[in-house]
């Protein structure tokens, strides 16, 4: 059974009261009986066994049995700037992402990108993004649930971006910058951030602009992978440098 997470204000004492939506998906989809043991993450990087007590109206108490802390959040801390891409192959590079470990997901509208969203829809799909990286992170077994951004303009995304900060722009075809060799920081003083362009890439602003906020270019190599892929496949390469894969 996966890890659920819960807010600390949950606890009281060793007792953990849930309400829906996580209670009625807990004994109504799962359906976790009292004496079941079920295991519980919250936002301190804790991790809770616990023994269901009583299930009733839909609430559902359980009573904690140990409790683990977890290691510290992984260095560095890792945000990507995503390009929003079609239907389910967003879906698929949060599920990815979350799973890869990234801290923070931010949909971009750049200038390539298919899905035009206005302010209501985009609200919608950033309360769904959140649900699906809740989702995988329980399932990954992950200390904490990333953050999904509200979506942002490529502009206001890199007016935002610190220049100190190591930050990264995938492109296409560019042997000379690869994510492989390029050489990584050894101490790190804030995050890595990762921009990925939509199906049809970052236009020349786009990358100019990118660059004079301190972004540096790299590549995959001379294949040419789907957006999607791209993202995972830069994803694993970065976690794999850092020693958080592998």
């Amino acid at each position: 059974m996966p890890i659920f997470f819960i807010s600390s204000t949950d606890i009281q004492g060793s007792v953990v009261s849930l309400s829906p939506p996580l209670s009625l998906h807990l004994s109504k989809s799962l359906r976790v009986q009292p004496g079941q043991t079920i295991v519980l993450g919250d936002e301190q990087r804790r991790r809770h066994r616990a023994t269901v007590r009583q299930i009733e109206k839909g609430e559902l108490v359980a009573e904690i049995q140990d409790t683990q802390c977890g290691p510290g959040p992984e260095v560095p801390p890792i945000i990507l700037g995503q390009s929003i891409l079609k239907g389910e192959k967003m879906t698929s590079v949060v599920q990815k992402g979350t799973e890869l470990g990234v801290t923070c997901i931010v949909p971009l509208l750049s200038e390539r990108v298919i899905p035009r969203l206005s302010s209501a829809p985009a609200k919608r799909h950033q309360e769904r993004w959140q649900r699906i990286a809740l989702e995988a992170a329980q399932q990954s077994e992950r200390w904490e649930v990333p953050t999904v951004g509200a979506v942002q303009s490529f502009g206001e995304f890199c007016g935002a971006m610190c220049p100190k900060e190591y930050s990264l722009i995938l492109v296409e075809r560019d042997p000379q910058t690869s994510l492989h060799s390029i050489p990584l920081p050894t101490q790190w003083e804030g995050c890595l951030t990762l921009l990925v362009g939509p199906e049809g890439g970052w236009t020349g602003p786009e990358l100019t602009e990118a660059e004079k906020k301190g972004c540096q270019k790299v590549s995959l190599g001379a294949r040419i992978l789907r957006a999607e892929t791209a993202t995972i496949a830069a994803l694993t390469i970065l976690q794999a440098r850092l020693g958080h894969l592998g």
